[in-house]
């Protein structure tokens, strides 16, 4: 292949192709192929205090009570590398590596470098924090209608589904944590996806393979023909014409001039995740010996644009079936979680500020005694009200970001008996840099 340009861009491109986070990146290409390279880097320390539900010192990095919690921690978030190689533009492939994590206290010591495999985890999509893999690869064909744009693909890739999760990147969030409603159900596997892109629909749909170890507790003896089942999930985001469009969805405009909504709603269905475990008196865990477990998510998300201010409100429901194989099931669970979150752009020479507020509570329905839990870094508490408070410095919009946070959580639920007062909160500080490239 003969190289006719080698030039850094900045310009946007669509990186999961038809949607997907926007991304800087280096090009090369020939009359026939096109590879672009880029990447993701968000370092991030925070200094947390909180308390279990009976008030003693408690580690939200770890999830263990711990009285000598080192007063910072730096690790970082995410670490990814981007590579899209595409054949006459409608034909292609896109392979993401991520080592997220690194330097996180609750990685183990051999997993706080760039190494390793998740070939001992389900469908190649888990591993220790903090080690090298695949987060996605796929291929994918490209196919017009007019002014419609369709693609097909095959693959390891997240659903487009829950909009926290797998809709819009990291790098786009207005805060730099994730919100409540990423703990409802998403799902990175393998499987085969479809999307659509027109100026005012975006549509797609996944069957992948369901979110537990495909297999693992199919064939026992006591249950000798129960069978793993698949994901399935659609997702269609609506926009207005002329003042009304939104072209991409995002979190944040960086202070854009413009006006806009978007409109998201999306469902999904895990059908027969083969689980086993013994279950927890509150909470959806499974009974022993196997179970088949059912959960059907649906969520509808606002976005809204106007000059300076992002605003964004979200809400997604889970219902969680039990099937024992013997004896009685688990009771089915509804769980819920919101949030509504707004920030204001205000250019200031060369740079952006942008102050921002965000709202939400969650019921998981979990047990008495919740504390705030290892989540996702400490990005949000279980079964709770949190209030997230922060300050984005844009040096060179998405692409290079300071971002300073505050956020309190408190649970929802009793201590560990109903008749008991819960002291379980949580008060956070964060500082992360981000740089898209």
């Amino acid at each position: 292949m003969i190289i006719k340009s080698l030039a850094p861009t900045l310009a946007v491109i669509a990186w999961y192709t038809l949607s997907g986070p926007a991304v800087s990146a280096v090009t090369v290409s020939d009359s026939d192929w096109q590879l672009s390279v880029g990447g993701l880097l968000q370092g991030r320390v925070d200094s947390a205090r909180s308390k279990d539900d009976a008030g003693n010192s408690y580690d939200i990095d770890t999830g263990s009570d711990d009285s000598k919690a080192a007063p910072l921690d730096f690790f970082l978030r995410r670490a990814r590398l981007y590579f899209k190689a595409t054949y006459h533009q409608d034909t292609g492939v896109v392979i993401i590596l991520r080592a997220d994590g690194v330097g996180h206290p609750a990685n183990s010591s051999t997993a706080k470098g760039i190494s390793g495999t998740d070939a001992a985890t389900p469908n190649g999509t888990t591993a220790a924090t903090g080690t090298t893999l695949i987060q996605q690869g796929f291929v994918f064909q490209k196919f017009h209608t007019g002014a419609v744009d369709h693609q097909v693909q095959i693959g390891l890739d997240y659903a487009f589904h829950n909009r926290q999760t797998n809709v819009v990147s990291s790098a786009d969030n207005l805060l730099p944590n994730y919100a409540m409603p990423a703990q409802l159900l998403n799902n990175r596997s393998a499987g085969v996806g479809y999307r659509l892109n027109s100026d005012f629909v975006t549509f797609g749909a996944d069957v992948q393979n369901n979110s537990a170890a495909e297999g693992s507790t199919s064939n026992t003896a006591a249950a000798p023909n129960k069978s793993q089942g698949l994901w399935y999930s659609g997702r269609i985001e609506l926009t207005g014409p002329g003042a009304l469009r939104i072209a991409r969805d995002t979190e944040t405009f960086v202070g854009a001039q413009g006006t806009g909504l978007r409109l998201g709603l999306d469902v999904a269905d895990n059908v027969n995740a083969r689980t086993g475990g013994a279950p927890a008196a509150g909470t959806d865990a499974n009974p022993a010996p196997n179970n088949s477990q059912s959960t059907l998510d649906y969520g509808v998300d606002l976005l809204g644009h106007w000059d300076g201010l992002s605003a964004l409100a979200e809400e997604r429901w889970d219902r969680v079936k039990n099937q024992a194989d013997t004896g009685p099931s688990a009771a089915t669970v509804h769980k819920q979680a919101w949030d509504v979150q707004a920030g204001y752009a205000i250019p200031l020479n060369s740079v952006v500020l942008e102050p921002a507020l965000r709202y939400e509570r969650a019921d998981f329905k979990d047990a008495p005694g919740t504390v705030y839990g290892l989540n996702n870094y400490g990005d949000y508490g279980n079964s709770g009200k949190q209030i997230d408070v922060g300050v984005n410095v844009y040096w060179a919009g998405t692409r290079s970001k300071t971002s300073i946070e505050y956020s309190n959580w408190k649970s929802l639920y009793p201590g560990t008996t109903a008749a008991t007062d819960n002291k379980a909160t949580a008060s956070i500080f964060r500082l992360q840099q981000q740089l898209v490239f």
